[in-house]
């Protein structure tokens, strides 16, 4: 009887050591982390440089002979350097 008695006071204190906290809840959070790298995009810039340009050009030949004169028209490419805006991305 004895045991009997012992165990009902257990069930009894284990019964309502569990009912102690039951209105005091702890509210639960989850905590995110959120970590953001920042990656920097190439910007577009105007800069002037010099770009060469080639353009064909027509170059007239004069031969002096004793009784005529001879011209001849010859076509060379001529590369010329030309201050234009050009974009870079930095």
């Amino acid at each position: 009887m004895k045991n009997l008695a012992r165990c009902l006071v257990m069930l009894m204190l284990m019964s309502v050591g569990s009912n102690v906290y039951a209105q005091n809840w702890v509210p639960y959070q989850e905590v995110v982390q959120t970590q953001t790298t920042y990656i920097p995009q190439p910007q577009p810039v105007v800069v002037y440089q010099w770009v060469p340009y080639v353009s064909q050009q027509n170059f007239v030949i004069e031969k002096q002979k004793i009784f005529c004169k001879t011209q001849t028209v010859i076509t060379k490419p001529v590369t010329q350097w030309v201050l234009q805006p050009v974009v870079i991305y930095r």
